[in-house]
């Protein structure tokens, strides 16, 4: 053997046996090692991750030995980084000096800016060393400068960050990409739920959180351009339809044949009940992940669901529901419709977006015509592919939608008896009939089909006008 293929043999095994998170930091700043240590205690405690810092050391250990042996083994390197940091003798000639050099065998580096300055005149003694390396966020941004509410952000996003670097794949099964600049006023409601979802962090015992809020809303996008958004936080990013409890169960048991997903192949061929248990033994084991829950709209599924989210811990559950009586420990974020001129937004730019040619009066019109739509996401929708595709005025639709809604006079879709709820149904359903009644006979064979094959088990109760529309398929 060459003395440079025994090098990358050496180095290689050195990357293969790196599986540990190493912190190094000075004593003077033991506040904020106990802060990074109470984010990554979950995980510790559980056996998630193998952690060391100088406290673990017992008395009469080898001290020196026992560290030297920690960076070897190390998978990530933290860094505490201070005016004290920098003027510690051990860390500057013994500690940093080997992580540095253990970069190049695979450790990853993760610098924290706690106090100081690192850049310019003023910067603290020392801190070239770490000049040509990203910190974890902005080093100005010194965690001793921010608010309490921020710092705590920060050390939970490091804890996710941590996550991700030791899951080396990154299950993913999300299958609609995220509507960039037409997703439009929703940004409070993912202020808010980030917030909610970062209190406890990737490596915290699950707290979950509910989307609920009336059909058509938005539920399923607000949390799929949520997923997208953020979707480099999570060691894995997992959809599951869940309307009903057995909608549940055989959608997590397919997460184990998704190569998307978990891709569990030492399952495969098993039955449905050992597919979901490995499913959800892989989400116990694991952690940081997100596991989005959508459609959870029966009592059934809602009991199924809080029994699932009391046994799993570690990562994220995000819940889509028009149910409201969750209580207990899964809040709710209330959905409501979209404010108006980001309605009106939406609908001009996403009617215009395919050549139709804009008129003079369409923001106008486009405001009439989101007031009279509820400023509904779906029936925006609906609407401004139908103006588009027909190459209509907002005008036009305006008069064939008030003809459709007098048409069908009852209620199309059945929603829980609930009078706020009536008109909006109503708005979706109407919306909805307009670009069917101009579907052909192939296209409504087509479609019939499709929605026989469909999973989702979305009940329909038609009127007598509206059995009239269909049986003319």
């Amino acid at each position: 053997m060459t003395a440079q293929s025994y090098k990358l043999k050496e180095a290689l095994a050195k990357i293969s046996k790196r599986d540990k998170v190493f912190v190094s930091y000075s004593h003077r700043d033991n506040e904020w090692l106990d802060r990074v240590r109470m984010v990554l205690d979950p995980d510790i405690r559980n056996g998630r991750i193998q952690y060391f810092d100088d406290r673990e050391l017992e008395p009469g250990d080898a001290w020196y030995q026992e560290i030297v042996d920690a960076i070897d083994h190390a998978k990530i390197a933290v860094l505490l980084v201070s005016p004290y940091f920098f003027a510690s003798k051990f860390i500057a000639e013994y500690e940093l000096p080997r992580i540095l050099e253990a970069t190049q065998e695979g450790l990853a580096l993760l610098w924290v800016p706690l106090s100081g300055k690192f850049s310019g005149p003023l910067a603290v003694p020392g801190s070239e060393k770490l000049a040509e390396r990203q910190a974890v966020w902005d080093a100005s941004l010194t965690l001793d400068s921010l608010s309490e509410a921020d710092s705590k952000r920060k050390l939970l996003n490091l804890g996710r960050r941590i996550n991700a670097q030791l899951v080396p794949r990154r299950p993913f099964n999300l299958r609609l990409g995220s509507l960039g600049d037409l997703f439009k006023g929703r940004e409070e409601e993912l202020r808010a739920l980030d917030e909610q979802l970062n209190q406890r962090g990737a490596s915290a015992i699950l707290q979950p959180r509910a989307i609920s809020g009336l059909g058509g809303i938005g539920k399923t996008r607000l949390a799929i351009e949520y997923a997208h958004r953020h979707k480099e936080e999570f060691t894995a990013v997992l959809f599951v339809s869940a309307n009903t409890r057995g909608d549940l169960e055989a959608n997590i048991a397919k997460l184990c044949a998704d190569d998307t997903a978990l891709d569990l192949t030492e399952i495969q061929g098993a039955s449905q009940a050992e597919q979901y248990a490995a499913a959800v033994r892989w989400l116990t084991q694991n952690t940081g992940w997100l596991l989005i829950l959508d459609n959870v709209d029966t009592g059934e599924a809602l009991e199924a669901v809080q029994s699932l989210a009391a046994s799993l811990h570690g990562g994220h559950i995000l819940i889509t529901s028009r149910l409201m009586g969750w209580g207990g420990s899964i809040r709710t974020i209330p959905l409501d419709v979209l404010p108006l001129e980001d309605a009106v937004a939406l609908l001009l730019q996403k009617a215009n977006e395919g050549g139709r040619k804009p008129r003079p009066d369409d923001a106008g019109k486009a405001r009439a015509l989101a007031t009279e739509l509820g400023c509904l996401p779906l029936a925006l929708t609906h609407a401004a592919a139908y103006a588009r595709w027909h190459n209509k005025t907002f005008d036009r639709y305006l008069t064939e939608f008030g003809k459709a809604l007098a048409f069908h006079k009852k209620s199309i879709i059945e929603y829980d008896a609930d009078p706020n709820t009536n008109r909006a149904a109503k708005t979706i359903a109407t919306t909805y009939f307009l670009s069917i009644d101009l579907l052909g006979p192939a296209e409504k064979a087509m479609l019939r089909a499709a929605s026989v094959l469909a999973p989702l088990r979305f009940r329909l109760q038609c009127s007598r006008s509206a059995r009239a529309n269909i049986s003319r398929w």
